[in-house]
């Protein structure tokens, strides 16, 4: 009997296969030399240690074979037999009855033989190699010993051969969760020189955070929370390299946090920076984002920060234009939600700005007798993360009913509520002031609130409703980690992962609905059993207890949820399980000595 297939698929990036090789011959009474017409029948036993670091990749997967040459040869230099063997692909196990003729001077104890073992490509190249290793033809008889098992050292024989040592490029690589990343593995030879063609496994050591697209391949998709993963790549000799790929968060929006409203004579500086902050779609702050800040006129900024800090914060201080009246700082960051938005502050040369009065209010009103109501714009209807229709409008009117120009309003929201337009906007001649607002991503009743800048506790509040982003593009799904070959009744390893992306191509974090998958079999033996359908998270459905009760190739996986399109897998195969080795023949014969 011979090696099964598929304890062979699991073995890469070991440093040696095992093979457990007994020659038999049978006698009743040897007690000398045999005859030329003694016959041995080798029972051929094969033992394989545990697939490296876990990872169930199958073999053939990345150096597949399709033939095996068994070659024995006799201290005598003759060849006892010498045969190739196909491999079919429908098959995973090859049984074979390999008789031996045992020569005039094998002994009690059996004839040594050597034993040389080559696992042939479509191509006809060796990939494989075993041996040369000594196999006793051992005489088998009630009173005599059963045969001892050898083992047989089967090692890498293909293209690249020569490497020794593997480098993984870059060494370290930062990217933005959702964003691709790629590694490339470098083989060399013991002297440092770049060797073509060695076959290498690439693993990530975090499958949710950093699945590969394929383990011959070191590119993937990063998504999932930030943080750091490992990356290894690793040679059928063992040798290994591992590099680090730092996922950061993925930037959503930029909002102002304070520094808006301030006063000043003109060509002064505020007394307080203006901060702003970017911050992911969890309202997290995200470091290493660059911020703009550019002043209107002639205004200076000193002591900026235009890279946001590991709290997602950054600032500028402020210098008044010459002239007076209002003036803004333009704040942007790209195309995030909310940018670009302008902060506004009011340039007065009155020396008096206790009550927030803007140029030309006569210093009688009384900014905490004013009444500051909602003309418009509020209860709007829009989807999350859109602009509304109509502006949001207020009104400020004295005690005595006329209108307030000149005065400044701040417009602020809290959490997911979305961003103004304008931070700060004036009244106009007719105590009139509005402004654009842009949802956030929060479904439900959101929340504007206008304030008389410096006048706390005179405020009003708009509302909105945000309704789920339905009438987006439709957007589909990838598989983000595709199935790979697995044993019948094992659970497929590494999980698939299926990604919900846009009509643009951009992972969909917000989406959390269900996805299920389906198997396409060629000839409708092979069933899936496991976790199905489960439901997305961060715009991830990961599937990681997949199962198969039959063998079958060609399979495919189709992933399908309510108003994205369909997604198929690449075609992956489900072999039968390692099979347990039995003799077949040869067993309890018997030979003239």
């Amino acid at each position: 009997m011979f090696a099964p297939r598929s304890l062979l698929r699991p073995l890469f990036a070991c440093a040696a296969l095992a093979l457990m090789a007994t020659l038999a011959s049978c006698g009743r009474e040897v007690t000398g030399a045999s005859s030329a017409e003694a016959v041995g029948l080798p029972a051929l036993h094969l033992r394989y240690p545990a697939a490296f670091g876990g990872s169930g990749v199958a073999l053939s997967t990345l150096v597949p074979f399709n033939q095996v040459r068994v070659h024995l040869v006799r201290a005598d230099s003759t060849t006892a037999f010498d045969s190739t063997f196909d491999f079919a692909s429908s098959r995973d196990t090859l049984s074979l009855s390999v008789p031996v003729k045992l020569g005039t001077l094998a002994s009690r104890a059996g004839e040594p033989m050597l034993l040389t073992l080559s696992y042939i490509n479509a191509d006809r190249d060796t990939v494989f190699r075993g041996g040369p290793a000594t196999v006793m033809a051992q005489p088998i008889g009630p009173d005599l010993p059963a045969p001892t098992p050898v083992e047989v050292v089967v090692r890498y024989a293909g293209a690249g051969a020569s490497a020794t040592r593997v480098v993984l490029d870059p060494h370290l690589q930062v990217v933005t969760s959702g964003d691709p990343f790629s590694f490339e593995a470098r083989t060399v030879d013991a002297g440092g020189r770049a060797v073509a063609g060695a076959p290498v496994l690439y693993r990530s050591l975090d499958t949710l955070r950093a699945p590969l697209s394929r383990y011959s391949s070191g590119a993937g998709l990063a998504r999932g929370s930030a943080g750091d993963v490992l990356i290894v790549a690793t040679m059928f000799n063992g040798a290994a390299d591992t590099a680090r790929l730092v996922i950061q968060r993925r930037a959503a929006r930029l909002r102002i946090v304070s520094g808006a409203g301030q006063r000043g004579a003109p060509g002064s500086t505020l007394p307080e920076p203006v901060v702003v902050r970017v911050v992911d779609a969890a309202e997290v702050g995200v470091p290493d984002v660059g911020v703009s800040f550019t002043p209107s006129d002639d205004g200076r900024l000193t002591d900026v920060a235009s890279t946001t800090d590991a709290e997602g914060y950054a600032h500028a201080t402020w210098t008044l234009a010459s002239s007076a009246g209002r003036q803004t700082l333009t704040v942007a960051s790209g195309t995030l939600l909310g940018s670009p938005f302008a902060v506004s502050a009011i340039a007065t040369p009155s020396a008096d700005t206790s009550h927030g009065n803007g140029p030309g209010t006569p210093p009688s009103v009384d900014l905490h007798k004013t009444t500051l109501s909602i003309v418009s714009g509020s209860g709007q209807v829009a989807r999350v993360e859109s602009a509304l229709e109509q502006p949001v409008v207020v009104q400020l009117l004295d005690s005595a009913g006329a209108p307030v120009p000149d005065i400044a309003i701040e417009w602020t929201t809290s959490g997911n509520d979305g961003t103004p337009s304008d931070s700060l906007t004036t009244t106009d001649a007719k105590g009139l002031s509005s402004n654009k607002w842009v949802l956030g991503s929060r479904e439900g009743t959101l929340r504007l609130k206008a304030t008389l800048a410096k006048a706390g506790g005179v405020s009003v509040t708009f509302t909105a409703t945000a309704l789920p982003a339905t009438s987006a593009p439709p957007g589909k799904l990838v598989f983000a980690t595709e199935p790979s070959t697995v044993a019948v009744g094992a659970t497929m390893t590494p999980a698939v992962v299926v990604a919900a992306v846009d009509a643009q191509g951009k992972h969909d974090s917000t989406f959390t609905g269900r996805v299920s998958l389906a198997l396409v079999s060629p000839t409708g033996v092979a069933r899936l059993t496991g976790n199905a359908t489960v439901s997305a998270v961060l715009g991830l459905a990961v599937f990681d207890r997949l199962q198969f009760d039959a063998s079958e190739s060609g399979l495919t996986l189709v992933a399908s949820a309510d108003g994205l399109t369909a997604a198929t897998s690449a075609s992956f195969t489900v072999n039968n399980p390692p099979a347990l080795l039995q003799e077949v023949s040869g067993g309890s014969q018997q030979a003239k000595p």
